[in-house]
């Protein structure tokens, strides 16, 4: 999307260049007035009016497709160019043509070949969507939301309440659950989780066991209730709506005091970084103090960084290393067909190493050794250049 939006962005902001008032009159100011008003406009449309008019993303590509028109409008038109006619009609084939392939995959990524729709629903949070796989063997829905999968769930047969996905029992939350010390010994857990999707976490709960979501967006909550069932069969299992940072320091007698039950955790899982936009203050020092303050004597922290665009191995290393904390990074690897695995990378933290000391665990887990080191993030600072993949 880079090379589309820098094309544009210069033509358009080479347009309005030319349309600026020559002398510094009133028409200065009503110019850098009415600039502003079209930004307010355009944000408006995007955060307010867009989630009530489409049930889909679909300002995206209808934004890249008006600006397709009038760049290569303002580039036949315009009369400030010194270029020749040809190489004229060149840069405007090139833009429609760069601009044209990026509509195309858009669209392409906004629809599901390998599944169709059972219901889909638009939030400011983006839209939500419950798919069914079209396959030939047992029956598998998902939930979508802004082009990654959240969850998903068998909808009969053995395997309808087995974890799956990034959540299966041979993933690093997997291993943080079955070799705790509290489970070994058949004894109720704690286990909170930022992010429901599906809600698979609950697949986990026994008998006696507390399970708490923190989930901000409200359509997801909706969606995981009415199609999927983890939620229903674990007697123990609830949600906090909200932005999970702000609900924790509620809970914990913050300025704004919540009236949920303060739960220590024996497992807390941070499942909210699988898409492009980094929720970046669910990683920092500030953050980590405050899952810290939240976890039970013998409680381990893990964080889901399965991600095709970052990798926050050294940003968890780091928060690790300046807070005296103990970590394993633990890469499992999925098989679609038949169990509906995927390939999943977990990062698990404990306040003393003897928490992290399972054979099993330890037999599929490597250190933070070969990991680069980075400045920590911070309220105040963070960076995502050195993470880029």
């Amino acid at each position: 999307y880079l090379l589309p939006l820098t094309l544009c962005a210069f033509i358009c902001h080479r347009k309005l260049y030319t349309l600026r008032p020559k002398n510094s009159d009133v028409n200065l100011t009503k110019f850098y007035l009415f600039v502003a008003l079209g930004g307010i406009i355009g944000a408006s449309f995007v955060s307010i009016a867009a989630p009530f008019l489409f049930s889909d993303v679909w300002e995206f590509p209808i934004g890249i497709a008006v600006t397709l028109v009038v760049s290569a409008y303002i580039i036949y038109s315009s009369k400030t160019y010194s270029l020749s006619r040809i190489l004229k009609n060149i840069g405007v084939g090139a833009t429609v043509i760069i601009i044209s392939l990026v509509l195309v995959y858009v669209l392409k990524n906004m629809a599901s070949p390998n599944f169709s729709l059972v219901q889909k629903v638009r939030s400011f949070y983006g839209a939500t969507k419950i798919l069914k796989e079209n396959s030939a063997d047992e029956e598998f829905i998902v939930v979508k939301n802004n082009g990654i999968i959240h969850g998903g769930q068998f909808t009969s047969g053995p395997k309808k309440n087995i974890p799956n996905l990034y959540f299966n029992v041979g993933s690093g939350i997997g291993y943080a659950i079955r070799t705790h010390p509290k489970r070994i010994a058949h004894k109720p857990m704690n286990i909170g989780v930022v992010g429901l999707g599906a809600g698979t976490l609950a697949a986990y709960c026994e008998n006696g066991d507390r399970v708490r979501f923190y989930e901000i967006d409200p359509a997801m909550i909706k969606m995981a209730q009415k199609h999927f069932t983890y939620l229903r069969e674990c007697d123990g299992a609830e949600i906090i709506q909200g932005d999970a940072r702000i609900s924790l320091f509620r809970e914990a007698g913050g300025s704004a005091s919540a009236s949920n039950e303060v739960l220590l955790y024996d497992v807390f899982a941070i499942d909210a970084f699988s898409g492009d936009a980094i929720p970046v203050h669910l990683l920092t020092k500030e953050a980590l103090s405050i899952y810290r303050s939240r976890l039970a004597p013998e409680g381990i922290l893990a964080f889901q960084i399965t991600n095709g665009f970052v990798d926050l191995k050294p940003v968890l290393k780091a928060l690790a290393r300046d807070s005296g904390m103990y970590g394993l990074v633990v890469h499992s690897y999925g098989k679609w067909y038949p169990d509906r695995t995927v390939e999943a990378e977990w990062i698990l933290l404990a306040e003393e190493k003897k928490f992290l000391d399972a054979p099993e665990l330890i037999s599929r887990s490597v250190s933070f050794q070969a990991v680069k080191d980075v400045v920590a993030w911070t309220d105040n600072y963070s960076a995502l250049f050195p993470v880029l993949k």
